[in-house]
């Protein structure tokens, strides 16, 4: 979500022009272009459900197999860059249908780059890297319908995979942007909070930027940008592969 200020702007690239605040009755209004995307955490807790644990089950492992562990990526001790290079497989998560970057509701998912080496693990960093590829499109989309706006240089982020240090740093890996975490357990509480102390007057805006913004943790892109564009370009080229399917068979 970009905030847009006074300005509507509606797309031409499926984002979703929405108001996004408005502090007091008599105030003005400040308007947003949103990118929606339907599957994220999601599709990461399905394949924890259906693979993951029935893989532990016939291996008899106990050890923690939650969607934010570090330990099933292949993402840790420097691996990462390695990880992302070796790994072939490739997914789309329409598992309730599409939303960014294309609404498509009847969309069905796609795992492709399967063989008989496939592990879990290389599923689930297909799976993560699946997120960062749809907000990559999502910022694409943002450039070209605010072509005359400055470039976007961070994205902000909070939710339960924000507590994931490696996925972060994925994320700004494979979106080549810098990624600001805010340092609150609940930020979007925290914003809901400080807009109802601002509407009431209990505190300036003045106030609100010197006080009240908590610390953030920052990620940079440490990856090549020619692996993460070929990461991206074969994350694509299946992404348009699952939407011929999917017309095929209507």
């Amino acid at each position: 979500m970009i905030n847009t200020g006074q300005e509507i702007i509606y797309s031409d690239n499926d984002l979703l022009t929405t108001v996004g605040f408005q502090l007091g009755p008599n105030e003005k209004a400040f308007y947003a272009l949103e990118g929606f995307i339907g599957n994220n955490c999601g599709a990461v807790e399905w394949l924890k459900s259906s693979i993951l644990n029935s893989e532990s089950y016939n291996n008899n492992q106990s050890e923690d197999i939650s969607p934010i562990s570090n330990i099933h990526y292949g993402l840790m001790n420097g691996n990462c860059f390695k990880s992302l290079q070796e790994n072939e497989v490739v997914f789309v998560p329409a598992l309730r249908g599409l939303c960014a970057p294309s609404f498509l509701f009847q969309a069905k998912g796609f795992l492709s780059g399967l063989s008989i080496h496939t592990k879990s693990n290389s599923i689930f960093t297909a799976a993560k890297e699946s997120i960062c590829f749809q907000t990559k499109t999502i910022l694409e989309s943002l450039k070209k319908d605010c072509k005359h706006w400055p470039s976007l240089n961070k994205l902000i982020v909070g939710g339960d995979f924000s507590d994931n240090v490696d996925f972060l740093q994925l994320l700004a890996d494979l979106c080549f942007l810098k990624i600001e975490r805010p340092q609150v357990s609940t930020s979007v509480g925290l914003g809901s909070l400080l807009s109802a102390a601002l509407t009431m007057k209990c505190i300036s805006i003045e106030e609100f930027k010197n006080a009240y913004s908590p610390p953030i943790d920052i990620y940079y892109p440490k990856l090549n940008v020619e692996v993460s564009e070929q990461r991206y370009v074969k994350w694509l080229s299946n992404f348009k592969t699952s939407l011929y399917v999917h017309e095929q068979k209507n």
